[in-house]
């Protein structure tokens, strides 16, 4: 796959962050050791699977890494964690704020059996292919995000090159929305320092936008979108950029962790667009280790899966898991638990 880092240097940062990863992994192992002689759980009892029986379920206790505080990676763990842990005998499952790519750091080292993160992710942190990968699998696909390149209603704006030399909002730096960016940056023959770029956050970028300090806003979000929404009240012409479908093709055959997808016209409220349009998607994964007993896995599958009015409930953002987008859409080899899961409901 094509590089999606920003300079060697970012690689050199990242790097330095798994190395102290791995270090605190080798810390936590000792003073789970530690605990063991005195009756504490380790890693090991973590990964048993319940106890489908009538005798006293073993205790599953996992900490899973979701996205920033209040985002949507948070509120879908949450959501998660309070299905499990009323569906899964014994688990205990708590949710930490995180960063999706210091998750995959953590999941490698084995400081995490479980955690959210991307193809991107993966890709950035480790510049490989997370299907090449057989220390992590996934067992669901819980988030669709588009690209939008969103432009005034009053400019004239056409095609990303249009933009050159122009304020463009990115997204934060090293976000999921910031390596989509520059991946379709690149992939239409030009570099970041082909414009000017900024490098805010999502709320940030769309109020610049609003304010008319930057030029382009590209947007990363679900459809519909709270962003879009917040655009049309300051321009309700704005219009969102759009690309074809040879364009489309070359960008997942280059990054094939992105796929494309069909969305309503109606989840955009864009006047411009009236017909279905192909866009550019990544994904949030629940990522696990493969080492994790398979059991536990599939009876992790069959409560998320079989309980989704009730994780929708906790969470609206979850209606895209499901047991088909997961096995069309993943990045990932699916865990062995997942696999027995969906073959026994039919979807493999």
């Amino acid at each position: 796959g094509q590089l999606l880092t920003e300079s060697d240097e970012t690689n050199k940062k990242k790097r330095r962050l798994m190395m102290k990863k791995f270090i605190a992994m080798i810390l936590s192992t000792v003073m789970v050791l530690s605990l063991s002689a005195c009756g504490g759980t380790n890693d090991d009892d973590a990964a048993k699977t319940p106890n489908e029986g009538g005798n006293a379920a073993q205790k599953v206790t996992f900490t899973m890494p979701t996205g920033s505080m209040g985002g949507s990676y948070y509120s879908s763990g949450t959501a998660m964690a309070q299905v499990l842990n009323s569906h899964v005998d014994g688990m205990d499952m708590s949710v930490s704020a995180s960063n999706t790519q210091d998750n995959i750091a953590t999941l490698l080292s084995g400081e995490s059996q479980i955690a959210m993160s991307g193809g991107a992710d993966y890709n950035a942190v480790m510049e490989a292919m997370p299907a090449d990968d057989d220390t992590i699998c996934s067992m669901g696909v819980f988030n669709q995000t588009v690209s939008m390149i969103v432009v005034s209603g009053k400019s004239d704006y056409q095609t990303l090159a249009d933009l050159k030399g122009k304020k463009i909002q990115m997204g934060s730096s090293g976000s999921g929305q910031c390596l989509m960016n520059m991946a379709l940056i690149a992939e239409d023959g030009m570099t970041p320092d082909d414009f000017s770029p900024e490098y805010m956050s999502q709320s940030d970028g769309t109020q610049a936008f609003t304010e008319g300090k930057v030029e382009a806003n590209l947007i990363t979000s679900g459809v519909p979108s709270s962003l879009l929404t917040q655009i049309s009240a300051s321009d309700p012409d704005f219009r969102i950029l759009t690309w074809d479908e040879e364009f489309l093709d070359k960008v997942v055959a280059d990054y094939p962790y992105y796929k494309v997808c069909t969305v309503d016209p109606a989840d955009l409220g864009c006047k411009s667009i009236t017909e279905p349009v192909k866009m550019v998607a990544f994904y949030g994964e629940l990522l696990v280790r493969a080492d994790v007993d398979e059991d536990l896995v599939y009876n992790m599958c069959k409560a998320l899966y079989e309980n989704q009015e009730e994780l929708v409930n906790a969470y609206a953002g979850c209606s895209f898991m499901t047991p088909e987008n997961t096995v069309e859409f993943t990045s990932f080899n699916l865990h062995p638990g997942a696999v027995r899961y969906f073959t026994e409901i039919g979807v493999m």
